[in-house]
């Protein structure tokens, strides 16, 4: 885990200190980047395992994934913690009477 902290640090490094450079590289190449990094970061065997096991439960995830790929990272999130918390209120508003 400290290799990913130092990794962050770097790139936010980078990011600060050399803007201009970052404005010449292609957005194409900076997406691939960033999509890479993106799919290293990522544990799918957990994931995998809890929609394996329990889809009412794991729904929301693959569903920010295909939210953050069709729109933009910022929406995709907001719209992947709208359905984490619409699925977290199980049977909202149908209580058994006692």
């Amino acid at each position: 885990r400290l290799a990913t902290m130092l990794h962050a640090v770097w790139v936010v490094l980078f990011v600060s200190l050399a803007p201009a450079f970052i404005a010449k590289l292609p957005s194409s190449a900076l997406a691939g980047v960033l999509i890479v990094t993106g799919i290293h970061l990522v544990n799918f065997r957990p994931m995998i395992q809890a929609i394996a096991q329990n889809w009412r439960v794991a729904w929301p995830w693959p569903a920010t994934a295909i939210a953050v790929i069709g729109t933009d990272l910022l929406r995709g999130l907001a719209i992947g913690l709208a359905l984490a918390m619409i699925s977290a209120v199980p049977n909202r508003g149908s209580r058994p009477v006692n």
